[in-house]
């Protein structure tokens, strides 16, 4: 079988999934949505960190509850630095989180070609490669803050 040159990516809708969680499993969404958890990635020149839940709902307004941002990444999450009568109930929500994830019906897989630009909301969607990489394949991303985006947009923007 001849591989699709560009990798196969894959995307899923980090909002529909919490929305899911919500309704299968309610605890385990109080959970992830309630306590906070420290982000890191660090590299050659930077240092980022953020704490928070890894699902984010809207507090108060016409959109109380609603999911506001999803995060869900195995290289920038810290140790989970929670109190430790927390701590078994919290990985069991996160692992219930992650077999969501990996559901077939949630994955939206397509092909990159050479040339070719994808842009999408990294609190929304997670993103990721679908079986062997192309070692000729490469991937540029670059990251802007939601609040730089929002502050130069003359668009609506959900």
């Amino acid at each position: 079988m001849m591989r699709e040159v560009g990798g196969v990516m894959v995307l899923v809708d980090g909002f529909r999934a919490a929305e899911m969680l919500r309704g299968e499993d309610p605890g385990a969404f109080d959970l992830l949505s309630t306590r906070s958890v420290p982000f890191r990635w660090a590299g050659e020149g930077f240092d980022l960190r953020n704490r928070g839940p890894l699902i984010e709902v809207v507090e108060g307004g016409s959109e109380a509850g609603s999911i506001r941002a999803v995060r869900y990444n195995n290289r920038s999450a810290a140790p989970f630095d929670l109190r430790f009568d927390q701590m078994a109930g919290f990985y069991e929500a996160y692992r219930t989180f992650a077999r969501l994830l990996h559901r077939d019906e949630l994955e939206f897989r397509f092909t990159l070609t050479p040339g070719e630009c994808m842009v999408f909301d990294n609190e929304r969607e997670f993103h990721g490669r679908h079986g062997e990489a192309d070692p000729e394949w490469y991937l540029q991303g670059c990251y802007l803050d939601r609040d730089w985006i929002h502050g130069r947009s003359t668009l609506p923007i959900a």
